[in-house]
């Protein structure tokens, strides 16, 4: 009756051709996202591989169109969120600036990491293609996973292609940037990028010591600015979810892509 999140975008189409069936979608608030390990991509490579990644033509061709580019990890018309310069598609500038690159930095092989899921592999095959047409060497490692989470953790890769659920209390920003969060040094965190920003960790203290909303608006706006001045990772888009759905049956796709609200329904 109802495939929530369950069918490659490949696919879909194939049920909008169906009469049984409806497709159905809700805007998500979860971000696919590029991240960098940045005691081994500097921020200049950073950067170039920002303008060497054609989001929008991803999102046409892999996800039908069914996800919006963004650049930030709160989703729009959330209380936090902020207008952040896009960084724009530019290949001429990504080439221009890998070629200003030291030549160790060019001619090395970098690894992108992955899970096995064949959608989200295709995926980063499709960003290694692009940044090869920029002048970077990229070699995508699917893991399950289990060993993928371990070795980002451990820092076994340079580039890795994850998504985040959602950001509904900003204050989670400091789990995945705050200095103190990166794995393997006393505590728990998912700072895998090595990131160690003060004037970002100060942010996200405010925010989170402040029970003023006007306080914690600047906070995070604060924090927003500096991790994309930072470059830790790279937001790509935020995806909608989307159900296939036997015509006749009552479904709202939920933003957050749960079921929950069909479990309380019945």
């Amino acid at each position: 009756d109802v495939a929530l999140n369950a069918i490659p975008p490949i696919l879909v189409p194939l049920f909008d051709e169906d009469p049984r069936f409806e497709v159905r979608t809700a805007a998500g608030i979860g971000t696919t996202y590029l991240g960098f390990h940045t005691e081994r991509i500097p921020l200049a490579l950073r950067e170039a591989i920002a303008h060497g990644i054609d989001r929008a033509s991803l999102v046409d061709a892999k996800l039908d169109g069914r996800a919006r580019v963004t650049d930030s990890w709160v989703p729009a018309n959330h209380w936090a969120s902020i207008e952040i310069p896009a960084r724009a598609f530019d290949a001429a500038r990504a080439r221009a600036a890998i070629a200003a690159l030291d030549d160790d930095l060019r001619a090395r092989r970098y690894v992108l990491r992955v899970s096995s899921d064949r959608f989200r592999v295709s995926l980063a095959r499709a960003i290694a293609a692009m940044l090869a047409d920029v002048g970077l060497n990229v070699d995508v490692r699917p893991s399950e996973p289990g060993t993928l989470i371990a070795d980002l953790d451990e820092g076994r890769f340079d580039l890795c292609l994850l998504q985040v659920p959602e950001v509904i209390e900003p204050h989670v920003l400091s789990w995945f940037f705050g200095s103190d969060r990166v794995p393997g040094e006393g505590v728990g965190g998912a700072n895998r990028w090595r990131l160690r920003d003060a004037e970002l960790d100060a942010a996200l203290e405010r925010g989170r010591v402040s029970s003023d909303r006007a306080t914690r608006v600047e906070a995070y706006a604060q924090a927003q600015r500096r991790l994309h001045a930072t470059l830790p990772v790279l937001p790509l888009w935020q995806e909608d979810h989307v159900a296939v759905v036997r015509r006749g049956v009552a479904f709202e796709v939920p933003r957050d892509g749960r079921f929950g609200r069909l479990a309380r329904a019945h």
